[in-house]
């Protein structure tokens, strides 16, 4: 559904832009190991991605960071609908002929996006692409789609029309003409599997973030935590003033404070609600804690689509998740968190 390179409209539909400052210095704990800081940043997804580690040398951070680097490029030649010959799309030109084997990646990326498709109610749903590829065109041309082509792009749309063979590693599009959009969740994704990368060359204390998401491994050393401000957008200080110490979890932003266009005097978002086809049209901004990004990046998204009430009852079920909602109705603003979110508001 959402999320990768996410422009004023005219780019897949998630989390909003960067609301998390990334600090790498936390509260005060026991001594570890003599370890050094390391930072590294490439561009990947429309949006630029940063490394921040912690390693013995020099060496060591520039080869784990590489190849993490590496493996975010690979994933996102696969996940991106912007260009014909990757995966996604390649499954996307077959949809509606029966099933089609697809990589490890894409097809673990899709199993994941369906649990959360459910459990959201479809509030995320990457069968929302031909909604996305008209939102594209109305952020060109500054007009709503027409009603008829709305129509057409809905009827494809549900994640029931995907198919999983487990044996095979396949996947069936059942209507030709769906499309898949995988920016709410390929963010968090990768990151997840970026901070892999880096444990797999013995770096556990480390963070990868792109844009509204960021993987959080083990805490500095000497700290017990990562230390992440979250800001409204309204401005680069980000002077809401909340800071959260966390480790071992993936948190993300979603929003529209600067994501949207104004059509007939209206504000939409850049976030789709998949049951419309159309962007949302309250000012909302939702960060999500979980046990990884690539659960915080689409429900991030899912709680922007079905707003403050029903965000709450999604997301406090679920014992290792927590959410913050900021909403701006005029000059008023509404700041409310779930039961389980670090700070209490």
């Amino acid at each position: 559904m959402h999320k990768f390179a996410k422009i004023i409209v005219s780019v897949t539909i998630t989390i909003t832009f960067v609301f998390l400052i990334i600090i790498s210095y936390g509260c005060k704990t026991e001594p570890k190991a003599q370890l050094q800081r390391f930072e590294f940043g490439e561009p990947y997804m429309g949006t630029w991605w940063r490394i921040v580690l912690y390693a013995p040398n020099k060496e060591i951070a520039e080869t784990a960071a590489k190849s993490a680097f590496k493996r975010i490029g690979e994933l996102d030649n696969k996940f991106s609908d912007y260009y014909a010959e990757t995966e996604l799309m390649q499954l996307c030109y077959k949809s509606g002929k029966g099933e089609v084997k697809v990589s490890k990646d894409l097809y673990d990326i899709i199993q994941k996006s369906i649990a959360v498709s459910k459990r959201t109610d479809s509030a995320f749903d990457i069968t929302a692409g031909p909604c996305v590829q008209l939102w594209r065109w109305s952020g060109r041309h500054n007009q709503l789609p027409s009603e008829e082509k709305l129509k057409a792009a809905l009827k494809l749309v549900g994640y029931e029309k995907i198919k999983l063979n487990p044996k095979n590693q396949s996947i069936n599009l059942l209507m030709e003409g769906m499309r898949l959009d995988l920016g709410g969740i390929a963010k968090g994704y990768c990151a997840d599997t970026a901070l892999k990368i880096l444990k797999e060359h013995g770096i556990t204390r480390a963070l990868v973030a792109a844009s509204g998401d960021i993987a959080i491994g083990d805490p500095p050393p000497d700290k017990q935590g990562w230390i992440i401000d979250i800001g409204t957008g309204e401005d680069k200080t980000n002077t809401l003033g909340l800071k959260l110490c966390l480790k071992n979890v993936g948190i993300s932003t979603s929003g529209d404070i600067e994501q949207y266009i104004e059509i007939n005097d209206v504000r939409y978002s850049h976030i789709l609600n998949p049951k419309t086809g159309l962007g949302l049209t309250n000012s909302i901004q939702v960060t999500v804690i979980s046990y990884e990004a690539s659960i915080s990046d689409p429900l991030a998204t899912a709680a922007c689509v079905v707003g403050l009430e029903k965000g709450l009852k999604m997301i406090e079920p679920h014992k290792k998740t927590s959410a913050l909602f900021i909403i701006q109705d005029g000059t008023n603003k509404t700041i409310k968190a779930s039961s389980r979110f670090p700070i209490k508001i």
